[in-house]
């Protein structure tokens, strides 16, 4: 099973950054995410960015560094998430 990469890094304003990171499986996704994107929301509050979950994709908006720690977190979980 292939995970999650990011397809696009486009600057939104300066110094704000837009990630698109897809995942495979949404069975995965939604034990990620967390009820009512609870577990998403935690990461937009820890990290200062925007987080939006549609179908397998989730797009990160906010400062580079912040979104890149977030994709780095959420790759990680749904690696979990994919193992039981």
């Amino acid at each position: 099973m292939r995970g999650p990469a990011a397809t696009g890094l486009g600057k939104q304003r300066s110094g704000e950054a837009r990630l698109v990171v897809p995942f495979e499986d949404n069975r995965h996704l939604t034990r990620l995410l967390g009820e009512f994107d609870g577990h998403l929301a935690l990461i937009e509050e820890r990290l200062g960015i925007e987080a939006q979950a549609h179908g397998n994709v989730i797009t990160l908006t906010g400062p580079q560094s912040a979104c890149e720690t977030a994709r780095a977190v959420l790759e990680k979980l749904y690696a979990r998430a994919t193992k039981g």
